[in-house]
């Protein structure tokens, strides 16, 4: 029988909501939220064009940013804002006009075009029960969602009149909309819907806007569909139970749940794989096929849910294959039970999985490379550098790596240069890309200790461009002057250096004092040197200052 699959479309033709009707949504975190900050005593003022209402004091067409509504003493309810764990939270409290002023207005921008938002605030009526003599105006407001700069209303809804209450009871008011291809900003706006008189007030609080993405639901029973499968998305269904998949919906922001439940027997059971030698046959419930087929059998067990095996019988026909090996320096390769030691052309009879026969054809090439280092060993002083040159030869193409890095110039160049500060051995790998074939070597470097330093014992700081300071001259295994001290006969300290890097030679003393010319005679000098690889000399003596 054909093949045919329940397939699930998500077209969105209507709004979603939160928990009404059928259809609910789960919103992301908020892209906009207003709770109004908190902190002692009154909140600051809005900003310009935020309300119609004058701020700072309550009376008719006032309001004020509080974080108590208990401003009018036994007439209006005394409490906190509405934000949970908002210590000293502030919230907007209006003495509402008679007239359809505007509580709050703002933009909001970075939305997504052709995308379902969920709009929420709370309200509450701060008058008590026996305020206005049990006869207050109930606070009624508008919320509405526009195009900035137009009338175009993209969704709204009212609150109906808000009762007084024994206790300040906030309640939550939400509307949904969708905004236009190429619209990414909205407009608020919260508007005073209810008449004049006594009472009107009201506080409002945490406001907040989040993408509203549908939840889709749908039960299934198995036995109702055509080959008992169920496809959501990318998935198909064969098993009774509960699946949730997220699908995103195109050219908008948002992602659909859709949550199917499955019910009844599980009517398409897993396919049944068959394989046959060409010129072969098998037999399926009575029916002897010859070449490759895929079909549903029709199962009837016994009640009134029918289940659907499907088959695939494959003819595996008697095709050669072909295969290229590499034999790299003289290596052997195993083909089937055969093993292949030089380069050719072989054909090998093969018996596939199914127990088939099959031909294999193999083409071996010869393939090889070396690489070498000369001379193998070398034996530096510490401090001096040693180019090692490697020659690959058997290919014209391969990759390089020396390890390990210490001391190298390169890691992947046929002549790096190398200054070791101790006794190491470098490898060199060698690989043909196009073969895969490998060799290496290895290359000894004996680093013996560096003890050479000179000072000369006289020096004649008279400026005429010749032997004018104390020098010391160090061999490039010294990188740095711990300390250099100079004595004048009696002991005294006359000049001193700390922690001074050393590259070959190094002017020190100018013969000064105290910024004064010292005096001729002899001094005494102590020094101590860093070598490259740490280790330290001290060398000390005498040098003759003239004038």
């Amino acid at each position: 029988m054909p093949l045919r699959t329940l397939s699930l479309s998500l077209i969105l033709l209507h709004l979603c909501t939160t928990t009404l009707g059928a259809q609910t949504c789960w919103s992301d975190a908020p892209i906009y939220v207003e709770d109004f900050g908190s902190g002692p005593g009154d909140g600051p003022e809005l900003p310009p064009g935020t309300t119609t209402y004058t701020f700072g004091s309550i009376g008719g067409g006032n309001y004020v940013v509080t974080n108590n509504s208990g401003l009018n003493g036994s007439l209006w309810h005394n409490s906190p804002d509405r934000t949970p764990g908002d210590d000293n939270g502030y919230m907007l409290l209006f003495d509402a006009a008679a007239d359809p002023g505007t509580f709050f207005r703002t933009t909001v921008d970075g939305l997504c075009e052709n995308t379902n938002y969920i709009f929420s605030c709370f309200v509450a009526n701060i008058v008590t029960p026996t305020a206005c003599g049990g006869f207050s105006t109930e606070p009624d407001l508008r919320f509405s969602a526009f195009i900035p700069g137009s009338t175009v209303l993209l969704g709204t809804t009212t609150t109906g009149p808000i009762p007084t209450t024994p206790e300040m009871s906030w309640g939550n008011y939400i509307f949904i909309f969708r905004t236009q291809s190429g619209q990414t900003s909205i407009e608020l706006e919260v508007t005073n819907n209810a008449p004049g008189g006594c009472g009107n007030d009201l506080v409002i609080d945490d406001f907040s806007l989040s993408i509203c993405n549908p939840i889709v639901v749908q039960s299934i029973d198995l036995c109702n569909t055509a080959d008992g499968t169920v496809t959501v998305g990318d998935n198909i269904y064969t098993v009774p139970g509960t699946y949730e998949d997220v699908l995103p919906v195109a050219n908008s922001c948002h992602d659909s749940t859709v949550v199917t439940t499955l019910t009844g027997q599980q009517v398409a059971l897993p396919p049944i794989d068959l394989r046959f030698c060409a010129g072969e046959s098998v037999t399926v419930n009575g029916i002897v096929y010859d070449s490759s087929i895929t079909f549903v059998d029709t199962l009837l067990p016994g009640s009134n849910c029918p289940q659907y095996q499907p088959y695939v019988l494959t003819e595996q026909q008697d095709t050669p294959y072909e295969q290229t090996i590499f034999l790299c320096n003289g290596d052997s390769v195993r083909v089937g039970n055969n093993w292949y030691t030089a380069s050719g052309f072989y054909v090998d009879s093969l018996i596939s999985s199914v127990g088939c026969d099959s031909v294999l054809h193999t083409t071996i090439e010869a393939a090889a490379i070396a690489v070498s280092v000369f001379p193998a060993t070398h034996t530096l002083e510490l401090g001096e550098s040693v180019t090692l040159d490697a020659e690959v030869t058997l290919t014209n193409s391969f990759d390089l790596s020396w390890s390990p890095s210490a001391g190298l110039s390169c890691l992947d160049c046929p002549s790096p240069k190398a200054t070791p500060i101790e006794d190491i051995v470098y490898t060199l790998f060698a690989s043909d890309p196009n073969s895969g074939c490998v060799d290496s070597t290895q290359v000894q470097i004996n680093v013996t200790p560096c003890a050479g330093v000179y000072i000369p014992n006289v020096f004649s700081p008279n400026f005429d461009g010749a032997n004018d300071h104390f020098t010391i001259h160090a061999k490039n295994c010294f990188q740095r002057i711990q300390s250099l001290q100079i004595f004048d006969r009696w002991g005294g300290l006359v000049f001193e250096q700390r922690d001074q890097p050393i590259v070959g030679t190094h002017t020190a003393w100018d013969g000064s004092r105290r910024g004064q010319a010292a005096s001729e005679g002899v001094y005494v000098y102590v020094a101590i040197l860093e070598r490259i690889d740490g280790s330290q000399e001290r060398i000390a003596g005498d040098i003759v200052l003239l004038r």
